[in-house]
């Protein structure tokens, strides 16, 4: 069965053309299967219900064969939703897995997608692991 694009939302057809300029597979990928789940957050939507589906794109996506060749793609088309398992397009500066994810109030009363704070933590001391090296190598190689 062929859908005429015209008839697609806008994310609808972001997917289809990130999935069109793909190698032919003998099957469908799997995120062919279930589209809705890679979409991006609607208006109408809570953002829980959105978070619940993209942890579920996120599972098939580690799954998936092409999983390499995905984010690439989206990244030069501009494309919101999940993509390669990560989660594009929200207010976020870069793509991060949907399990990293929560939505919260902000200092100023307003809510907004952040990452855990576990998943915060974690990336502070592992910037703080790569300047500490990177300082010991700068002082070793004045030396």
């Amino acid at each position: 069965m062929t859908v005429d694009p015209q008839y697609l939302d806008r994310a609808a057809r972001s997917l289809l053309t990130a999935l069109g300029d793909l190698p032919r597979l003998t099957g469908r990928p799997p995120c062919a299967e279930a589209p809705h789940l890679f979409d991006a957050c609607r208006e109408d939507e809570p953002p829980p219900a959105a978070l619940a589906r993209w942890q579920a794109a996120e599972e098939i996506c580690l799954d998936c064969p092409l999983l390499s060749r995905c984010l690439p793609l989206t990244r030069e088309r501009g494309a919101s939703g999940v993509y390669a398992g990560l989660v594009t397009g929200i207010s976020l500066r870069v793509p991060v897995p949907p399990s990293v994810l929560e939505y919260r109030s902000t200092r100023s009363g307003r809510s907004a997608w952040a990452m855990t704070r576990d998943e915060r933590r974690r990336r502070a001391r592992r910037r703080l692991r790569l300047t500490n090296a990177r300082r010991h190598t700068q002082t070793e190689a004045a030396a």
